[in-house]
């Protein structure tokens, strides 16, 4: 199978899934803005039948700050519901066959300059040593590997590379966390 195909498979169900996410975070979201909403006008409701204009301020300060804690909160779950997706992206690198696994890290030997040493992921070392030798570079496995769920370290004199997924997750979290938020809390 091409990257190319792994990676589209990777992206329906992650759209699948992102679609699922969006669901229940509408869902809950809907749930805590009814909650506060009501919480506010039962607050606003008590606080000016007391009097006057000191109960108008004390209403339109807990007014205030509930909306201040409905905000918080709404943002709090949308920070772990984006969490969650790319949780969910590495959970689908680390599940990848060998075969999905061997194309990635070809294309990730590919384009590492030459001469250098790669700690390879746990478990992973044997793949990841028959792929540098098909390739025929100059590169060495070495001995020790690390902890990851797939990828590696590339090591020279003055240069690491972190091609670990964790670190490539991260890489596209940044490049793509605005894009995934809007998607998912988009407004309907």
């Amino acid at each position: 199978m091409a990257l190319q195909d792994i990676v589209k498979t990777l992206e329906a169900e992650a759209e699948e899934e992102l679609k699922q996410m969006q669901k229940k975070a509408d869902e809950e979201i809907s749930r805590l803005k009814d909650y506060y909403s009501k919480k506010t006008k039962e607050t606003q409701e008590k606080l000016l039948n007391q009097a006057g204009i000191k109960a108008k301020k004390e209403a339109e300060m807990q007014l205030f700050t509930t909306k201040s804690e409905l905000q918080r909160k709404v943002l709090a779950r949308k920070r772990e519901i984006i969490d969650e997706v790319y949780s969910e992206v590495l959970k689908k690198l680390k599940a990848l066959s060998d075969n999905e696994y061997r194309t990635i890290v070809k294309d990730l030997l590919a384009d590492l300059p030459a001469g250098g040493n790669i700690l390879p992921a746990k478990g992973k070392e044997a793949i990841t040593k028959e792929l540098v030798k098909k390739a025929s570079s100059d590169q060495k496995v070495a001995h020790e590997s690390i902890n990851s769920v797939g990828g590696f370290v590339w090591q020279s004199a003055k240069v690491n590379i972190d091609n670990t997924f964790e670190q490539l997750v991260r890489d596209i979290r940044e490049k793509t966390e605005i894009t995934v938020a809007n998607e998912l809390f988009k407004e309907k």
